[in-house]
């Protein structure tokens, strides 16, 4: 999740934007599969 850490950092929300970013990695997975 360096992509979630390194977003976050310069918006100041790291677990909000680290979540954010799992449930859309998540939804594209199940779209895909």
């Amino acid at each position: 999740m360096k992509i979630a850490i390194f977003y976050g950092s310069t918006n100041g929300n790291t677990a909000d934007v680290a979540l954010k970013i799992q449930k859309t990695f998540k939804y594209r997975y199940l779209r895909c599969g």
